[in-house]
C-alpha cells in the first residue's frame, strides 16, 4: 500500500475509485469506475488512457511503501494517544 498525500493528489482523487484490467493491449483494456451512486464498465476508448495517466501520476506522487508504513503507524499512535486522554 502506498499513500498519496492529499495536498499532492487531491485532483486525482476526484476521479473516484477505478480499476483497469489489461487484456493483451490498450484496445482490449477494461475500465471499471465506481462512484457513490453508480459504477460502470468501459471497453477500450480514450477514457482508459486518461485513467491510466491519472494512476501513473498518483504512483509518482505516492510515498514509498516504507514512508507510507511510517505515516500510518504515526497516525495510529496519535489517535491512540487522543483516545487515552479522552476516554
Amino acid at each position: 500500500m502506498r499513500i498519496v498525500p492529499l495536498a499532492d493528489g487531491a485532483a486525482i482523487s476526484q476521479l473516484g475509485a477505478f480499476t483497469i484490467c489489461d487484456l493483451e493491449d490498450e484496445e482490449n483494456a477494461v475500465l471499471h469506475r465506481e462512484t457513490s451512486v453508480t459504477d460502470s464498465i468501459e471497453l477500450g476508448g480514450v477514457n482508459i488512457g486518461r485513467y491510466r495517466s491519472a494512476f501513473e501520476r498518483s504512483w509518482d506522487l505516492a510515498l514509498s511503501p516504507e514512508q507510507s508504513r511510517r505515516l500510518i503507524l504515526a497516525r495510529a499512535a496519535t489517535l491512540r494517544a487522543q483516545l487515552d486522554r479522552n476516554p
